[in-house]
């Protein structure tokens, strides 16, 4: 029950890392990793779950004020307050947090389910309606009824044409497929002059 840690990398997102190995007895990890071994009083999945904690990511951002390369030293673990509490109390915490977690699961499951399951319905209302309409109806081609316009889009380097004066849309600020949302403003904006 070892809970192995990067220690070393050039990314925030993954010096902090770290997992628990609960059934691996023989096992090797690289240069840029370390273990923590606990005592038999403190359960190993209490401290894996402290080490997910807003508290813990917080003790290792501190420490990068001091850093160039983001590096952990076995000190730094060392020093890590954790709160404490009987190996009964830890186990039962423990026992909460996996039921809590389990239903969390549960839920995310469901949601993308049904997410899922909406997608499905609006494409086939889509394809109902759009096809009745193909047999009620004459077909005209797409160039018949509108005027397709282009543009090009201006230099990012010429902060003249980049002014908070004029919207401008791009593929970010169209919104997800399936949704009509009427759009009046733009993340970035353009001057009259690039007109």
């Amino acid at each position: 029950n070892d809970i192995i840690f990067c220690m070393s990398s050039w990314s925030r997102d993954l010096v902090w890392k770290n997992t628990i190995i609960p059934k691996i007895e023989n096992y090797s990890f690289g240069a840029f990793c370390s273990a923590l071994r606990l005592n038999k009083d403190t359960n190993p999945y209490f401290i894996s779950y402290f080490l997910q904690t807003t508290t813990y990511k917080n003790y290792i951002r501190n420490l990068w004020k001091w850093w160039n390369i983001l590096n952990l030293r076995n000190s730094d673990l060392q020093n890590l307050p954790i709160p404490l509490p009987p190996l009964p109390t830890q186990q039962k915490i423990v026992f909460k947090l996996d039921f809590l977690f389990e239903k969390l699961d549960q839920a995310i499951t469901l949601t993308k389910q049904n997410l899922a399951s909406i997608e499905e319905l609006n494409k086939s209302i889509l394809e109902k309606i759009f096809t009745e309409c193909k047999e009620k109806y004459e077909k005209k081609k797409l160039g018949e009824v509108c005027e397709i316009i282009w543009w090009w889009t201006p230099k990012t380097e010429i902060s003249e044409y980049w002014k908070d004066e004029i919207v401008w849309l791009s593929p970010t600020d169209l919104p997800e497929i399936w949704e009509i949302i009427e759009i009046n403003n733009s993340a970035k904006k353009i001057s009259k002059l690039w007109l």
